[in-house]
This record gives structure tokens, sequence and C-alpha cells, in this order.
């Protein structure tokens, strides 16, 4: 109740429900609500605030490594488009395969007698090897007598002694031949083989050109023309890869001195089998 009656200003005795002096209702002062804490939650606590920034640092760092990812993609896509340009590839090509060539036995598309006249070698034997869509013809020549391998490997020092040292070409003809005749000597053996990849067809093109462009101008595949659909020569002669419709030849020519002249001669034949 008030202290003191509203009509006479009587002190009041905090009991009474009237006046004492002149009866007057007294009113009732209620008390005061005691204030209701904040419902929980309300309020951001500091671990909700932790949990907050946290959350938004990982999403920041996953979008930029998300960018970076595809800024790194555009760099080398936009490198692999380069390089292919420089060598005369079109990957919009190697999306179409072409039409595939009916499956035969590889050593049908270079006869023993025809690789014999091409390497100068009598072919001692061949062996068929089949592997998934790649079918192989080994060609193994007679063995040639030690002093043979000697005189072809001296031949093809004095050969590389008097290359011009301005003739770039020349000069890695030659290291090609004392590559290869080193090599034979090694073996003491003629040796190529022709593997036909029936669905590999421009792709295996391509991807000899992109992988030995990274090796320098000197080391990278020589693109040739009227060959099939696509031809190059691998470093040093070293292979010889043409497309033709879906397929692709492969010659191995590792062993092979002056491999240019005779893997082009059996391209030829080999083509017009396929």
């Amino acid at each position: 109740m008030t202290n003191v009656c509203s009509r006479c200003g009587a002190p009041a005795d905090g009991v009474s429900a009237f006046c004492g002096h002149c009866g007057t209702p007294l009113r009732r002062t209620e008390p005061m609500p005691a204030q209701m804490p904040a419902p929980a939650g309300k309020k951001g606590s500091p671990l909700v605030k932790v949990l907050l920034i946290v959350l938004g640092v990982f999403v920041l760092c996953g979008a930029l490594l998300a960018a970076g990812l595809i800024y790194a993609g555009f760099r080398i896509k936009n490198k692999v488009e380069q390089t292919a340009r420089q060598h005369g590839v079109d990957l919009h090509e190697l999306a179409n395969p072409g039409k595939a060539a009916r499956r035969v036995d590889p050593c049908t598309l270079l006869t023993t007698g025809e690789a014999a006249e091409i390497i100068g070698v009598p072919i001692e034997r061949t062996q068929r090897e089949e592997s998934g869509s790649s079918s192989t013809c080994h060609y193994w020549g007679v063995p040639a007598k030690p002093e043979e391998s000697r005189e072809q490997i001296s031949r093809s020092l004095q050969a590389m002694e008097a290359t011009p040292s301005g003739d770039r070409r020349k000069g890695m003809e030659a290291l090609e031949n004392v590559t290869k005749s080193i090599l034979g000597g090694v073996t003491g053996q003629s040796y190529f083989a022709v593997q036909v990849d029936w669905e590999g067809g421009k792709a295996g093109v391509a991807a000899l050109k992109l992988i030995t462009a990274a090796e320098g101008p000197d080391m990278a595949a020589k693109n040739v023309a009227g060959i099939g659909d696509t031809a190059a020569f691998g470093p040093l002669n070293s292979t010889f890869l043409f497309s033709k419709g879906a397929t692709a030849v492969q010659i191995d020519l590792r062993l092979l001195p002056d491999g240019r002249e005779k893997a082009l001669r059996m391209a030829k034949l080999i083509e017009s089998r396929l």
C-alpha cells in the first residue's frame, strides 16, 4: 500500500485499507516484477561467433582453392593448345577417331621379302603378338657377324666426323646412325617391329608430338606429309607413327640406321593394305 493518504496526506500504517484520518481508500502499490533473464541464444555467445568465423574462413579458403584450380586448369589448357598448334596437332579432330579398319594379321601388312629388301638383311623369323586392341609383328634379321657390326660402327663414326658443324640436319642423321649402329652391334641382330593399334588413330600421333615437344626442337616429332591422315617421326627417327582413320601404325626403328628412308618405304606398303 501507499505510505501516505492521497487526499489528506496523513501517514498510512501500510496495513489498513482506508485512511485513519479521513477514511479515503488507500491504493495498493504492486511491486515491480524482477527483470527476466534474456533467453539463452538470443545474444550471440562467443562460441557461436567463433564457429561462424571458422566456417566463414573454410568457405573462403574453399572458394580460393576452387578459383586456383580453375585458373591452373585454364593455364594448362592454353599451354596444351599452344603446343598443339605449334606442332600441327588438331585437338578437335581427336574426338572423331574415324572409321576402323578391318583387323588382319599384322605380318601380312609387310612380307618378309619386302622387309628384307628394305633393310638390306634377310629376315630370319617373325613373331605375331596380340594385346587388346593392338597387333604387332616382330621382324628379326639374320645375325650380323662381329666384323660386320664393327665395320658398320666405323662407317657411322667416320660419317659423323665428316659432317659440317653448321649442318644441324646432317648432324642429327649422323648421331642417329652412330647410336643405332652401336645398339645393333650390342644385340648382334637387325630388328624392327610394326605395331597396329586398330582404335588409337590420330590420338597416337598427337600424343607422340605433344610428348616429344617438351624435349626441345631437336627431339620433337617431325611431321611427314603424304602418308595416311597424319604422320610423324620420333626423336632420331627411332619410331615412325602414322594414322589412317581410326587405325594407328607405329614402326619401331631403334636398331635400323637410316631409319627415315626405310620407314617411309615400309609405311607406304602398309598403308596400301589397311
